[in-house]
């Protein structure tokens, strides 16, 4: 199509090409990539307007450009040119801008593998040794023993003192006069025999006293043995000289003391006509059994415990 000159008022369409010679006043120009563009010769598929720096093309009205704009020559808009700059140098590059804002948390990914074991650690230090516990109960009494083997037999005890002379009996009859006996001869008594003074015996004196229980009441064992014999002793000594008219003993021996059986046994101590005191030490035996027998149970309590 072509169009010598011609005043187009409202929109022109064309399908195809247009070719004009002259000027194009238009209040506006739409520029796509679909119209073929106006120069002084038709070129296909081009969107320069003009083929040459000395093209000059006027426009009335606002310029609607869709993609970029490529000028050969000056730029008039109202009256003022402006000329297309050439590159400069580079300019300094400007400081780092501010770090923007952290962005929001992706979400978890999935859980990874389970990673192989370590190795073991070192031992650790031995703790502090815990308190010491409650003690047990006690356990059961063990059977008893067997019983030991007779001790040996102790050794005999000194003799005892003499008893007071008894009194004298009244005479009697004159018996027949018997045949001469042997001076140095022994010989039977039967019943008692009274002595004033000392007997002293060269060989043994073996005598038995009465102790039938028939005979005996108010048995009772002795109380607290045990405390007596504390408060009496067992003692060695030596008998003074100057007291021979009152006994025959002389030099080193072994007894207790009359005064401290008489506070625990009064009744096997005597007081003797010339004042002077005297022990029947036979009778500290039973005294003795009790003690033992006293302390026989305090040693068992001892050891159930």
């Amino acid at each position: 199509m072509q169009i010598h000159s011609s005043s187009i008022t409202g929109s022109l369409n064309v399908t195809g090409s247009l070719s004009v010679k002259g000027n194009i006043t238009a209040e506006q120009y739409i520029i796509s990539t679909s119209v073929y563009y106006v120069t002084q010769s038709s070129v296909s598929g081009s969107f320069n307007f003009g083929n040459s720096l000395d093209d000059a093309h006027t426009m009335t009205g606002s310029f609607g450009l869709t993609g970029s704009l490529s000028l050969l020559g000056p730029l008039s808009i109202n009256g003022t040119s402006y000329t297309a700059a050439t590159s400069g140098t580079s300019g300094v590059q400007g400081p780092q801008g501010n770090q923007g804002p952290n962005g929001n948390d992706g979400s978890t990914g999935p859980q990874g593998n389970q990673g192989p074991n370590g190795n073991n650690g070192s031992t650790g230090p031995q703790g502090n040794q815990g308190p010491n516990g409650n003690n047990g109960s006690t356990g059961p009494q063990g059977a008893q023993g067997p019983t030991g083997p007779q001790g040996v037999q102790g050794i005999q005890g000194i003799q005892g003192v003499q008893g007071t002379a008894g009194s004298n009996g009244s005479i009697g009859p004159q018996g027949p006069t018997g045949p001469t006996g042997n001076p140095f001869g022994g010989g039977t008594f039967t019943g008692g025999i009274a002595v004033q003074g000392s007997i002293t015996a060269t060989g043994d004196i073996t005598a038995y006293d009465t102790s039938d229980r028939r005979l005996k009441e108010k048995i009772e064992p002795i109380v607290d043995a045990l405390s007596k014999i504390n408060k009496i002793s067992g003692n060695t000594f030596d008998w003074k000289e100057g007291f021979e008219e009152m006994h025959s003993h002389k030099g080193n021996d072994v007894g207790v003391i009359a005064q401290e059986i008489e506070e625990i046994l009064p009744q096997i101590v005597t007081n003797r006509d010339n004042g002077y005191k005297a022990v029947q030490y036979e009778k500290i035996v039973p005294l003795l059994i009790e003690a033992i027998k006293e302390l026989s149970e305090k040693i068992k309590r001892l050891e159930n415990k």
